[in-house]
């Protein structure tokens, strides 16, 4: 019973906070919540309170560029299931470079059947060459891991959504 009651106030609560989704802000100073964004008809703005009122302003008393200032934070973070995917395969390689690493020099410049053809395997091939191009590479796949996990910071994007 506590429960339901919890919920209710918890209902009660949020309703106008999630009503409230664009903010007006008038020449004068004040702030009035909207429900939307607002629209201009001959020469007046008009918009639908928070409140569920209409309301209708002069467009000269409506100060667009602080509205617009008021409302950036609020714009939706979006990801995309694409921009996740481009990490997919990039750890993927981090994943077999490092394997590559492991074997090249724990057999002593053995490179494995398994690994991945970078030319480099050629016969007469310097292995210390080989490793420092996998190196190389390596540096560039987590610069662009940090690249794309940078986007998602900046979009909003908890860290926790990415792996």
């Amino acid at each position: 019973m506590v429960r339901k009651g919890l919920r209710v106030l918890l209902a009660a609560l949020l309703v106008p906070a999630l009503a409230a989704a664009y903010t007006m802000v008038l020449k004068d100073g004040r702030k009035i919540e909207a429900q939307s964004r607002y629209r201009v008809e001959s020469g007046q703005v008009k918009f639908t309170g928070a409140d569920g009122r209409a309301y209708q302003f002069p467009l000269g008393q409506v100060d667009l560029a602080a509205t617009n200032r008021a409302n950036q934070s609020r714009q939706p973070k979006v990801w995309y299931n694409e921009d996740l995917e481009r990490l997919a395969p990039l750890r993927a390689e981090l994943a077999q470079i490092e394997q590559q690493l492991t074997e090249l020099r724990s057999n002593q410049g053995k490179a494995a059947s398994n690994t991945l053809d970078i030319n480099t395997n050629a016969p007469g091939a310097d292995v210390q060459d080989t490793i420092r191009r996998l190196e190389q590479r390596r540096t560039q796949l987590q610069q662009q891991i940090e690249d794309v996990q940078l986007e998602a910071k900046r979009k909003g994007i908890a860290p926790g959504r990415l792996r």
